[in-house]
């Protein structure tokens, strides 16, 4: 019987350190489940607030390309001078002769924004070719326009000289104070 009480002991024995064993491993396993888990919603959490960033910059740095876009649609103050010879070099690469004339107009929705209307008049007298010449090359400015008046007409000469078309422009662009 002491055999048996010595199986009976030692089998209870191994059975409390496998239990044990197993206690200790399924503990560190939980333990082990908790850091894996919040790791990986620490690591979500810096991915998408990379992402955020990077969005963030993206928006900025498109902000500023529209800006720089925006921006070649107005006249700068101090190029006013630039921009009114280059109306005239136009002209003169049309092949119309031209009288130009120029005025501010102040608008209140452009206040805030310091800017104000840079109002152009042209009238040139030249070939019907030169003239829509002239009006398509004025289109083509890189400049936000707004045309108020075109007026085209034909003016017959006392002399044998054939026609010449007269025009009246009239278009304003916005320009910086």
């Amino acid at each position: 019987m002491k055999r048996s009480q010595n199986i009976f002991i030692g089998s209870v024995v191994a059975l409390l350190i496998v239990s044990a064993g197993y206690y200790y491993f399924y503990q560190n396993f939980l333990t082990l489940n908790q850091e894996v888990s919040d790791s990986t919603g620490i690591i979500a959490k810096d991915t998408a607030e990379q992402s955020r960033i990077l969005s963030l910059r993206n928006s900025v740095k498109n902000t500023q390309n529209d800006k720089i876009l925006l921006d070649t649609f107005f006249v700068p103050k101090e190029n006013v001078a630039d921009f009114l010879q280059s109306i005239e070099n136009l002209a003169d690469q049309s092949g119309v002769t031209h009288t130009l004339s120029v005025g501010t107009q102040s608008d209140g929705a452009l206040d805030p924004l310091n800017r104000e209307w840079l109002t152009v008049t042209v009238s040139t007298t030249g070939s019907f070719d030169q003239t829509i010449r002239f009006l398509s090359l004025l289109e083509s400015m890189p400049v936000k326009s707004a045309f108020s008046t075109i007026s085209i007409n034909t003016v017959v000469p006392p002399t044998k000289g054939g026609v010449v078309w007269t025009a009246s422009i009239a278009f304003k662009v916005i320009k910086t104070k």
